[in-house]
Formats: C-alpha cells, structure tokens, sequence
C-alpha cells in the first residue's frame, strides 16, 4: 500500500513560482502564503500542488502538547 504524503500544515516552508514562502493560513481550499519579502498571496491548494517546481522545503514547528488537566485550576 503507497504511503498517504503529508498534509500542509501552518509554518512550513514551500516553494512556489520560483519564491520561497511560508505557509501562514489554511482555510478550506485556500492556502494563504508568505514571501521572505513579506508579499502575501492565497493560492487554490489545487493549483498549488499542481504548480511546476512546487515543493515542501520544511516543516513549521509541531504544536505544543496540552497541559495536564488542572494545570489552571487556582489560578485566579
């Protein structure tokens, strides 16, 4: 059985039309992207993992685990 690819997710790193960008918001089909030069774009996540030369360079960073239950209890 072929292994299922990874889903985009916040933080990571792609390359698209030439540029590098981060990946800064996903919502439904639309994937908001962000150049080192700070020039925003949302893209169709079709069309993204369609592009020519598109790739994921690197991951962002994993979400923290939750605190222990209560962790807050206390606090005013």
């Amino acid at each position: 059985m072929p292994a299922r690819p990874r889903l985009l997710s916040l933080g990571d790193r792609v390359r698209y039309e030439g540029r590098e960008h981060s990946v800064v918001a996903l919502h439904g089909t639309a994937v908001r992207l962000v150049d080192d030069a700070q020039a925003a774009s949302v893209v169709l996540l079709g069309h993204l993992l369609a592009s020519e030369g598109f790739a994921v360079l690197g991951t962002g960073p994993s979400r923290p685990p939750l605190p222990e239950e209560g962790v807050l209890n206390g606090l005013p």
